[in-house]
């Protein structure tokens, strides 16, 4: 009964501990089209070297600006498989242990005119998030990862992006653990070519979502039931052997003893064997 009540105390101080809290916010790191080039270098004094940064100009030409006040055009043929778009996907509130929750992403070309969140499923849970001025490839990919989820399917999913709709991807997503604060990470990035040759998938866009995750009462139950089972075990060990132990020793001390019998009493058991009558 003492175990069965520390049970029920842990059960629900966990319910308090996941009460329903703020969701954070997201955090983006962006990066723009000259994110994924070369810097271009100036024709200088390499001891007096200028810091560059660049810029793609409407032209698909690389403009980069320098500290010496130089400005260098470096064409850049990479950039010409780059064109704008903007993507949606939509993040759960709050999901729940062991359930099952769908995740998408879909991808607008900014030429094609389509709102990429109108090509999510309407069923889907959460709010729908937006990020604009996506640099995109006739071929990407993307991936959705995070330790304390199951994700169907795993690993990188590439497509092909045609310029007049949407691209989707679709996640099965389900916690296998419980708390305040799971991490998602959403990855996306474009495939390049060279020659011919596909190059390295650009730097990415990393999307990282803090999602809760709520666990019931049965499923908490049981996990710590599994957890003290093993627990429970060795002290249910411990305790037979020092059960054992103590009755071994009670039954030592309250072992009655033998009397010895005093020497008169043995010599008249002797005479009555030896058929005397005994001292007179």
């Amino acid at each position: 009964m003492l175990w069965f009540a520390v049970m029920v105390v842990i059960i629900a101080f966990g319910v308090v501990r996941m009460a329903p809290q703020n969701a954070p916010q997201p955090i983006h790191r962006e990066i723009t089209l000259s994110g994924i080039l070369v810097e271009p270098t100036p024709d200088t004094d390499p001891v007096s070297k200028p810091t560059c940064t660049t810029i793609k100009n409407s032209d698909g030409i690389v403009t980069g600006v320098c500290s010496s006040s130089q400005t260098v055009f470096h064409p850049c043929d990479l950039c010409k498989q780059l064109e704008k778009s903007s993507v949606a996907f939509n993040r759960p509130s709050r999901m729940t242990y062991h359930a099952d929750t769908p995740i998408e992403l879909a991808l607008a070309p900014e030429k094609s005119g389509v709102d990429p969140a109108t090509k999510l499923s309407s069923d889907l849970e959460g709010d729908v998030r937006k990020l604009a001025y996506v640099p995109y490839a006739v071929r990407m990919q993307a991936t959705l990862s995070g330790q304390d989820f199951e994700i169907t399917p795993s690993g990188l999913q590439e497509r092909t992006i045609l310029p007049d709709r949407a691209t989707r991807w679709a996640w099965n997503v389900r916690p296998i653990a419980y708390g305040p604060d799971r991490m998602l990470v959403l990855e996306i990035s474009a495939i390049l070519e060279r020659e011919g040759k596909a190059l390295p998938p650009a730097d990415p866009i990393i999307l990282r979502e803090r999602i809760p995750v709520d666990v019931g009462l049965w499923d908490r139950a049981v996990h710590l039931s599994t957890n003290v089972s093993a627990v429970h075990g060795t002290v249910a060990g411990v305790g037979a052997t020092l059960i054992g132990a103590g009755a071994w020793i009670w039954l030592r001390v309250r072992k009655p003893s033998k009397t010895v019998p005093e020497d008169s009493e043995v010599t008249s058991r002797q005479q009555k064997v030896d058929g005397g009558e005994g001292p007179v």
